[in-house]
This record gives structure tokens, sequence and C-alpha cells, in this order.
């Protein structure tokens, strides 16, 4: 295989996977970041089975289940008491579990990772186009300075991704008009949480979760990820009323998370998290949320870029 030069532009989530991967494949492989530091964004995610197989191909899964609380069961009911779903792993596979872990230990896992293999991170550095000449891609930042002539360009810069449009392929690229709120809560022993991610609906306009996360190293006692569905275009209005009237609704649909609410004093307690939905003429879409997306830049104006499929471990697999 011929080791290849490539740029990936933001360090979150995807960033950082798709840095280890092609590392160990053998690529030299350079981090574009526009913040003075990477830094995780959002609150609570939950990784299925294949991601905890994507984990364990970089030797990463036991540190992340160190950090996260194993999700066993996944339960969701109207606000008429009808059950929508009861959903358990163990009826697919008897070893199968998802894992529910905070962004910012996910991150730090990543991270780390990313700094023991030396894989360099340009800080400061927004790259907002891209230049092809001959059979390399260069990226140009903010400043206009043009930076490298790589064999791959990859961006990973999530929802408000500067590159997206100007892919020529495009054919509609739009942010999703529904987001949500999260904010993480101390929930001591899982009390609540009790393994498994739980959720309310009142027709389309309404879903509130409540996701056990484990903890952080620096957290005292495990953590609850709450959520809230929003339109993105009433996230300004929302944080104008104030908590209290939101959170007598809340309570409403669901009074066990009253004791939850409490630890909400104010709308910075909680992180809004939006999605861009893209799709090209070639029939390929992709999800972009606020903490990465998957759209490949190729080095040619022709072709696309690819990565190798992964190839789970056994502990993961559903068969």
């Amino acid at each position: 295989m011929t080791a290849r030069n490539i740029a990936i532009i933001g360090s979150g989530t995807s960033g950082l996977a798709a840095a280890l991967f092609l590392t160990k494949d053998g690529h030299k492989v350079t981090l574009f970041e526009k913040y003075v530091e990477p830094r995780p964004l959002g609150a609570g995610i939950m990784l299925q089975p294949t991601g905890l197989a994507c984990l364990a191909c970089l030797g990463l899964d036991e540190k992340a289940l160190s950090y996260g609380a194993k999700i066993n069961s996944l339960y969701g009911r109207s606000a008429n008491g009808s059950v929508v779903f009861d959903i358990r792993y163990d009826s697919l596979k008897p070893h199968l579990f998802g894992l529910g872990i905070h962004r910012g230990a996910l991150f730090s896992v990543l991270h780390d990772e990313v700094a023991r293999l030396n894989i360099e991170i340009v800080t400061s550095c927004e790259i907002t186009r891209t230049a092809v000449s001959g059979d390399k891609r260069s990226i140009i930042d903010a400043n206009g300075e043009t930076r490298g002539a790589f064999d791959l360009v990859i961006d990973a810069s999530g929802a408000k991704s500067a590159l997206r449009g100007q892919n020529g392929n495009l054919k509609y690229n739009k942010p999703y008009p529904y987001g949500a709120i999260w904010g993480v809560c101390e929930d001591a022993g899982q009390a609540f949480g009790e393994n498994r991610l739980q959720q309310r609906y009142d027709g389309a306009g309404v879903m509130i979760g409540a996701l056990a996360i484990g903890k952080r190293p620096s957290d005292k006692k495990e953590t609850l990820a709450f959520f809230w569905s929003l339109p993105a275009c009433s996230y300004a209005a929302w944080r104008a009323a104030g908590l209290g009237p939101w959170k007598d609704r809340v309570r409403a649909y669901w009074p066990e998370l009253a004791p939850f609410l409490q630890q909400l004093r104010s709308p910075d307690d909680l992180t809004s998290r939006n999605t861009a939905i893209s799709s090209c003429a070639d029939g390929m879409t992709t999800a972009s949320s606020s903490s990465g997306t998957r759209r490949i830049a190729p080095a040619r104006n022709s072709g696309r870029g690819q990565i190798s499929g992964l190839s789970t471990r056994s502990r993961w697999r559903p068969a």
C-alpha cells in the first residue's frame, strides 16, 4: 500500500477517529483545527456495537468502557402511556450492549491516542477553501495562506462546515429543522439511568430522553444525559424565556425528571446541537452534526476519496 499525505479538517470525534485509523494504516495525517485547542462539544452520546467495534480496532474499547455506562435496553413511551418500543440488546445476541458516554470522555480517549502517536494538530487554523493542482489538493485558511499538497482532504468540521457547500457534486445542503438541547446531570449509582436509554414522545413535536453515560475521571458521581427536541429556529426564544416555563412543561410529561431539572440552573447549563443534511448527485447522503461530518474531498476533480472498510472484532459482531 502506498502511504498518502492526508489532511483532516476538524478535530472532533470524527476527525480524531479518522486520523487514528489512517495513521495506523501507515499514512501521514495532519489535523487542522480552527480553535486554539481541540475541545469536545455536546453532552452525551450512545455508541452502538458497531461503534464499539471501531474503538476495539483502535485498541480503545476497554478505556471507553471504563468511562461510560453499558446500555442494555432502549425504552420509549408516548404521552398517553403507550409503549412505542422496548428493545433489549441481548435479544439479538447475549453479549451485545450499547455504551452511553459523555462526549468529553470519548474525546479524551481519542485525543490521548492521537497525542501518543504524535499525530500533528495545527490549531487556530480555520480552513475555508481547497484547491486542486495536478493530482494534489491544497487547503486555504481564513487568512488566505495555502497549506500543503495533499493526496486526500477529509472534511470533518461538522454542521457548519465552510467546505461542504463548495462541493460541485452537491445537489442538496441545508440545516435539518429540528435539533435538541442537551444537559448533563448527576445520577449517583445510575439509579435513574438504569443502564438504558429512556424516551418520551408527544406526537412528532416533542421528544425527551434520558441516557446513562457513566462518569469522566473528573466526575464524582455517575451522570445522566438529558435531551429535549427543539426546532433550531426556536432556540433563541427558548433561551429568552428562561428555564421556568420549560421545566414546568418537562415535568408535566415526565415527573420523575424533577430532581434532575433542579440541577439545571440556566440555559448555559444546556448545549444546543443541530444537524445538516447533504446529498450529492451520485446519491451519497451525509448527516453532519456539530461534532463532525464525514464528507471526503478527493485529490482529483473526478472520482471519490475512499477509506477501506473496517473489520470488526468478533466480540462486537452480532453474528
